[in-house]
């Protein structure tokens, strides 16, 4: 399969998927966002918790993935075997995000 690059332009903590935008739109995806669900992130190889660990992207981040057919919707693609450019953990979205501290402020 071809590796692409993209960005990710959203996680969804809460559901644990993101969009990413390819680099390069191809001619399988007419939206040009690949959806990627959690379990197709790389993360954690190098802590020896072998991936079991909740996973994350940080938006604005440069990640590589190759497509497939979506399982829910052969008519769409979606992003898997996500990892940072060159093939290592991506980065996670920050453990702050979106956090309120106890004077209902965001971070």
């Amino acid at each position: 399969m071809t590796r692409q690059v993209g960005t990710v332009a959203k996680w969804l903590n809460r559901k644990g998927i993101g969009f990413i935008t390819p680099q390069a739109p191809q001619a399988d995806d007419a939206t040009g966002d690949y959806l990627v669900h959690y379990s197709n992130i790389k993360q954690g190889s190098s802590n020896g918790d072998k991936g079991r660990s909740f996973k994350s992207l940080a938006e604005g981040s440069l990640v590589e993935f190759e497509t497939a057919v979506d399982p829910k919707n052969a008519d769409k693609m979606i992003a898997i075997n996500v990892t940072a450019v060159g093939g290592g953990d991506c980065e996670r979205q920050s453990k702050t995000f979106g956090r309120r501290n106890f004077s209902g402020e965001a971070h």
